[in-house]
Parts: C-alpha cells; sequence; structure tokens
C-alpha cells in the first residue's frame, strides 16, 4: 500500500512574500462564512485555521455564521464574528446582513464552507471585482432519498453551479477529493490545502488507564471506538458487524460509538439484534473527544468516502491506532503498517483481523503510535495549513 502520498499545491502559487514585503502591505481583510449549525470536522478544521490565521500578520479575519452554537464561541476568541440566526432571518435579509457587513470591514476574500454559504458567497460577490469568493470543500456530497434526496440535490447543484462560475479558488483538502471536484470544476481553479490540526485544542492531559476509567472500562479492556456524525455514509453498520467478528476473539473487548445523528435508532436496533448491547455503549453528543479518543486502543473508520477527517488526525496525535478503510484521502495520511492500518473493501472479517492485531500485537502499535504523532508534528499542523492559505490568498490579491 506504499507510503504516504506528498501533497503539493494545485495550481502552484505565487512565492510567499517576505517579512519585509509583509510590513509594507496592508493586511488582507478576509471573511468566512459558516453555517455553524453543527460540529464536526469542518467545524473543527475551520477554527483550527482561524486561530492559526489570527496570529499572523498579512491577514485580518473576520467570520459570519449563520447559527450560534459552539463554532461561533470558538471563533470570537480569534476573530471579529457577526451571528445572521438563519431561522430568524430571510435568505434576503441574510445576503444584506452579509454584504454590510463585508462592506464595513473592506473584504477582499470571502471564504465559503460548505453548499450553503458558498451560494451567500457568489450572490454577494457578484460584480464586484474587487472581492475574491474561495470555497473549502470538505467531503464528497452524501446521497440521501425521498424528499430530503429531492432538497440535497437542488442545493448541491447550486453549489456546483457557484463553485464552477463564481468561485476564484476551490480548496480540496486531499488530493482524492481533488479528483472528484474536477467533474465540476475546472483544474487550475483547484487547491490541494491538506487539514491541519491544532495540537492545543486536542491536548489530553489524561492517561490511557484514566480515560478508560471516566468511561467505566476497566485498564486493560481492549476498547474500539468511533468519534463522529451517525449518518449513512458512516457505515456503523460495518463497524457493528466487525465489533461481532472481534468480539469472537476477544470476548472481552469493549465498544464506543460517540456522536449523534440519523442512524442513532437503526444502530442501537441492530446491537440490540446482533445481542451485544452489553459491550457497546453510545455515548452521545460530545463536546470534546480528546478524552475518548484517548481511551480508546483502535479507532475505527469505516465510511463509504471521507475527505480528510480531522477525527483521524486528532486520533494519530493523541496516541491512537487507526484501523480504516482505504476510501478517500485516509491514504494521504496513514502508511499501512507505519502510521496506521488500511483495509481495502468493507469486509468486516478483514477490519476485524486488522483491529484483533492492533490490540494484540502490543510492539506493532507502539510503533504506529510513535510513527502516527511525527507525521502529524511535521506534515498536518494548523499552522502549515494556515500558511497554505495565506499563500492562497496573496495569490489572488496580487494577481
Amino acid at each position: 500500500m506504499g507510503s504516504a502520498t506528498q501533497i503539493d499545491l494545485e495550481p502552484r502559487l505565487h512565492p510567499p512574500l517576505t517579512n519585509g514585503q509583509h510590513c509594507r502591505r496592508a493586511p488582507i481583510s478576509v471573511c468566512h462564512l459558516a453555517s455553524g449549525d453543527a460540529w464536526g470536522g469542518a467545524e473543527a478544521q475551520l477554527g483550527a485555521l482561524m486561530r492559526s490565521l489570527s496570529k499572523r500578520p498579512e491577514v485580518r479575519m473576520s467570520a459570519i455564521v449563520l447559527n450560534e452554537g459552539r463554532l461561533a464561541d470558538e471563533l470570537r476568541g480569534c476573530c471579529d464574528v457577526k451571528v445572521i440566526p438563519e431561522r430568524d432571518h430571510s435568505f434576503r435579509q441574510i445576503i444584506a446582513g452579509t454584504r454590510e457587513f463585508l462592506r464595513t470591514r473592506n473584504v477582499q476574500i470571502v471564504h465559503a464552507h460548505r453548499y450553503k454559504e458558498n451560494v451567500i458567497g457568489a450572490i454577494v460577490t457578484l460584480g464586484e471585482s474587487r472581492m475574491k469568493l474561495v470555497k473549502t470543500q470538505h467531503g464528497q456530497t452524501e446521497t440521501l432519498t425521498g424528499f430530503a434526496g429531492a432538497k440535497q440535490w437542488l442545493a448541491h447543484t447550486l453549489d456546483r453551479l457557484t463553485m464552477r462560475y463564481a468561485a476564484a479558488r476551490v480548496i480540496s483538502v486531499s488530493s482524492h477529493l481533488s479528483g472528484y471536484l474536477k467533474k465540476y470544476v475546472k483544474q487550475d481553479r483547484i487547491v490541494v490545502i491538506p487539514n491541519g490540526l491544532d495540537l492545543a485544542g486536542v491536548n489530553c492531559g489524561l492517561t490511557q488507564a484514566e480515560a478508560k476509567k471516566q468511561l467505566g472500562i476497566e485498564e486493560e479492556i481492549p476498547v474500539v471506538g468511533f468519534a463522529g456524525r451517525l449518518e449513512r455514509v458512516k457505515r456503523l453498520d460495518i463497524f457493528i458487524h466487525t465489533a461481532v467478528q472481534i468480539l469472537k476473539q476477544i470476548p472481552t473487548a469493549r465498544f464506543v460509538i460517540a456522536g449523534t445523528g440519523r442512524e442513532e435508532l437503526h444502530l442501537r436496533q441492530l446491537i440490540s439484534d446482533l445481542g451485544f448491547s452489553d459491550s457497546c455503549t453510545f455515548l452521545g453528543y460530545q463536546s470534546d473527544t480528546s478524552a475518548i479518543l484517548r481511551a480508546m486502543d483502535v479507532l475505527l473508520i469505516t465510511s463509504d468516502h471521507e475527505g480528510l477527517p480531522m477525527v483521524l488526525l486528532e486520533a494519530m496525535a493523541l496516541g491512537t491506532v487507526v484501523v480504516a478503510r482505504n476510501v478517500g484521502g485516509i491514504s494521504e495520511v496513514l502508511s499501512h503498517g507505519e502510521t496506521g492500518i488500511l483495509v481495502e473493501g468493507q469486509s468486516p472479517a478483514d477490519l476485524s483481523r486488522a483491529c484483533i492485531e492492533a490490540l494484540q500485537n502490543k510492539e506493532k502499535a507502539e510503533y504506529i503510535v510513535r510513527c502516527a504523532r511525527k507525521v502529524i508534528e511535521t506534515r498536518f499542523l494548523a499552522d502549515h495549513n494556515g500558511a497554505r492559505v495565506v499563500e492562497l490568498y496573496t495569490s489572488l490579491v496580487t494577481q
């Protein structure tokens, strides 16, 4: 499976400015648009990016968030934030409020996240030659059915049109995801910038034994877990069937699932039907998953597709072995047998064998943990991500 791919910016951007040049040029005014109605990988990445950018003199940051919540609170700690609650404002009012905020701050770059904000960004930058739209694509479109699927199709059709015709650049969080984007956006407007982790934000002062104790689990009990949205794309059904296979070999194993979502009731019923409810704990929504990840011996990722999951980076930083299906941008971070364990396909038998190897081969697990932490520290820090984003902003305002 080879080593992790080295990711470069595409297209090649202008060289970064020297310190002297930065001092002579006024900071670039940038406003991020985000929904903030939930907290997931995209929101965690935006928070880490904004904390990094707030320390850089080349840019002056602000943000518009469409819902109060954790994201708005996080961003208030590092930039000027305006919340325009979408439940209390019509779409026209949101556009008007956004335009006024951008005007008063002389914004040059509007940086949108997710489809709704991208459409807003396209409208407010239309006809504004001095203002450029940047969109970050955090992952592929998830497929829904029925009425929700029809609404989703319309929303994402608008999103793709705005990416194609309005966005000056689209940031892809992995090279694999850029291949998906090329169906909708010209290649010369796609820039690959991997997610970055703010180590201070995922620091956990607990030992693994202490973290397990907080969950009511004894130190010697092996723990396999998941943290994220309980949605169909995450394929927690595969996780559950893998757990059944693991229990056949390690009957004392425990499984923890942190998060909420539309699949929760179905997953609870599946676990009950398979008869191992006593071995699996649903932890619900967790505002901070650092201690949960620390308690895990293995983080198991069974998604059908991913951009570049933040929980993957967090687990690697916290000393948890990651076993993952080889999908999306995961292989651009994980090198099989070096920084994690990659599994081809979706077979619970294959995934369980990988998890059991990680649980029983302590020497190999310790080696993977050391290598994974080194990769995070050298390639996937928020400051690395921030430097590339600033380079992109600079290239756009100097064109």
